[in-house]
């Protein structure tokens, strides 16, 4: 019996999934989620032979959540389902090295039971010809938990022995090659290199395959003057980046050649013209003051200070640029808040942020290299420069509206009641206010709301439901929620690292 796990975030796709795997013979769902976090905590548990999974999902991605499951488990199957448009981007997926995808607009109950069969012929044949598959996810898992410096331990020779891993006690090397192409393969590459004895590799996420060995060099200048030729000979011109480690004295040492191989190699999101990374040091995983500019930028935005908000995130920016952070995912986040708050802050149209939410998200992931991601912000930031005045431009009737909404925001005051405080139409008025100001009456007055929430939770030892009412805000869900978009984390917390 085949275990699978089905993943859609949409309740009748999972059922029917559900309902045509377990009328194939020899299959079984073992569980369905309808998201990534779902999805991995059944896996932990239920271990299944095939993964079903849609791409595109809120939060996780069906890509990012196979990644994940990968780093868990490497041995089993993945079925990616997928449509016209990003049919495309469904091929990272082949770097799994076993991996299916079904066009959702095609898909039938025949269409699934067949690439199941297909599935079900390849574990089976992958058993047969490998009789210590079992012990094979136990070594990958085992190398997997010292990258991520989880193997609480230090490594010996007897340990590595028991997984059948080749390393001996002495010098010892880390490479990470990030592979781009799906027609490239890492072990292909790995036969090009010489100087270097009791190979043994793991893949690590879709793209990386992390190499471990003793080399047969024993200086760094024999080194450059062999093997860094060597390594640079093979990748160029290619889709391809290496990250080479400094060459540490023992099997002690792995877990740290591991790591510096790693964040070399992630450099070359910054130098994606340059392909061998082997000598930079002082690296730093994250940016300096990282938390500082998303708090600075949300209060700026909230203030109206336009031109201040533009400056920090433009200060973040030249940061990033010049402390090239090589925690990669953790920046890519840091840029996607910045560009997700302007738009809560900016829009009221809620399934239409959300879209734009997603969009721009999906983006910053896919995002290759730095150049690709300052595209995608630029887009987002051009757009809002130029439909955003400054304060002062404001004409005499809107800066009499934004007056009135600044004395009585804690009140239940609506568009039209502004519009006849200053003789103006209510539709003139709507129509005026969003020319000068770049965004609609709603979102201007809670974006007033939210600035005096922020100063009490700054200066006060009120409790958030009482920020909350005083702030205007009739529902304390509402307000938490809009809050944790605005800045990340919800009101409590803010006011305690605020107190901190």
């Amino acid at each position: 019996m085949f275990k699978v796990l089905a993943i859609d975030d949409e309740a009748p796709i999972r059922q029917w999934l559900e309902f045509c795997i377990n009328k194939i013979d020899k299959f079984q769902v073992v569980g369905v989620a309808s998201n990534g976090k779902e999805a991995l905590e059944l896996f932990k548990s239920k271990r299944p032979d095939i993964v079903v999974t849609d791409i595109e999902m809120p939060g996780m991605t069906g890509l990012e959540v196979l990644k994940q499951m990968q780093l868990i488990d490497s041995e089993f199957y993945a079925i990616v389902l997928t449509s016209h448009e990003d049919f495309s981007y469904a091929r990272q997926a082949l770097h799994l090295g076993t991996a299916e995808y079904i066009l959702k607009t095609e898909i039938s109950d025949i269409s699934l039971t067949e690439v199941l069969q297909e599935a079900s012929r390849h574990i089976s044949e992958s058993s047969k010809n490998s009789p210590t598959i079992y012990e094979h996810g136990k070594r990958n898992h085992f190398l997997q938990s010292i990258a991520l410096g989880k193997h609480s331990m230090p490594v010996d020779e007897l340990e590595l022995k028991n997984y059948n891993i080749p390393l001996v006690e002495g010098n010892v090397i880390a490479l990470d090659i990030l592979n781009l192409d799906s027609a490239l393969n890492s072990q292909e590459i790995l036969k090009n290199l010489k100087g270097l004895k009791n190979v043994t590799s793991f893949s690590f996420g879709f793209d990386h395959t992390i190499v471990l060995a003793n080399p047969t060099f024993e200086t760094k200048e024999e080194m450059k003057r062999t093997f860094i030729r060597t390594c640079e000979e093979t990748v160029d011109h290619q889709a391809c980046y290496m990250g080479i480690s400094e060459i540490g004295n023992s099997l002690c040492v792995v877990h740290k050649v591991i790591q510096t191989a790693r964040q070399r190699c992630s450099l070359s999101f910054y130098a994606a013209q340059k392909h061998v990374f082997y000598e930079e040091v002082g690296l730093k995983e994250e940016i300096k003051h990282g938390e500082a500019y998303k708090a600075s930028f949300s209060k700026e935005l909230l203030g109206q200070e336009y031109t201040k908000a533009i400056e920090t995130k433009n200060k973040m920016i030249h940061d990033v640029i010049k402390e090239q952070p090589t925690d990669i995912e953790q920046m890519k986040k840091m840029m996607g808040f910045f560009s997700t708050s302007l738009l809560h802050f900016t829009k009221d149209d809620i399934p239409e942020i959300e879209n734009q939410v997603a969009t721009v998200n999906r983006q910053i992931q896919d995002a290759s290299c730095m150049d690709e991601l300052l595209t995608t912000m630029n887009s987002v930031f051009l757009s809002f420069e130029k439909k955003t005045k400054m304060r002062q431009d404001y004409s005499s009737g809107i800066m009499d509206a934004i007056s009135y909404m600044e004395k009585h925001y804690s009140e239940k005051i609506t568009l039209a009641m502004v519009a006849n405080v200053i003789s103006f139409s209510p539709e003139y008025f709507s129509r005026l206010f969003m020319k000068e100001t770049g965004m609609n009456f709603v979102v201007y007055l809670n974006n007033i709301r939210m600035k005096n929430a922020v100063k009490l939770l700054e200066t006060t030892n009120l409790k958030v439901y009482e920020i909350a009412e005083k702030s205007g805000y009739s529902s304390l869900s509402y307000f938490s929620t809009a809050f944790k978009k605005k800045f990340g984390q919800n009101p409590y917390e803010y006011q305690m690292n605020a107190r901190k």
